[in-house]
């Protein structure tokens, strides 16, 4: 009992220096700031003939249009030049069974009619991958429709070819 009482006083007291230094920590101020302040003019009103003509005066000066054009054409040449980039395809088979690649390709096929299908051996194992996709989302679209027959499909980073169109 002696032992709770002393517990309680000591919330108590504490909970009471808790809530003064709260208080202690405001500090309000009542300075007037004004005579500080920037003071802007509002403007005249102005009629729509005096906006517009006011616009109309204005000529363009420094025309970089050819010089912007110039580079843009340098770029779509530089662009169609490019075959690879860094995407993601899906890839639906790793093992060292050549027998089953045959099988596995075809239904791949089935599945994603229009798809690219690269197959890779990297000793000892045989890789089917699927598709050229340049965001994983696209891959991932893809990856739904194969993981009915190939549940183990996962997606995987690769140097895909870029389609020209």
């Amino acid at each position: 009992m002696y032992i709770k009482s002393k517990f309680f006083i000591l919330i108590v007291l504490y909970a009471s220096f808790w809530s003064k230094s709260q208080t202690l920590n405001k500090v309000y101020y009542d300075e007037d700031l004004s005579k500080h302040r920037i003071k802007y003019e509002l403007p005249r009103d102005t009629s729509k003939a005096e906006v517009i003509s006011s616009v109309m005066e204005i000529i363009p000066q420094n025309h970089i249009n050819d010089t912007v054009f110039k580079l843009l054409d340098s770029v779509t040449v530089k662009n169609k030049i490019i075959k690879l980039a860094q995407g993601y395809r899906v890839q639906v088979y790793s093992g060292q069974n050549k027998g089953e690649l045959k099988g596995v390709k075809e239904k791949i096929y089935d599945v994603l009619i229009n798809s690219e299908v690269y197959v890779t051996y990297k000793q000892p194992d045989y890789k089917i991958k699927v598709g050229d996709y340049m965001s994983r989302v696209e891959a991932f679209e893809a990856q739904g429709l194969l993981r009915r027959y190939f549940p183990d499909a996962l997606i995987v980073p690769d140097i895909i070819n870029i389609a020209k169109k």
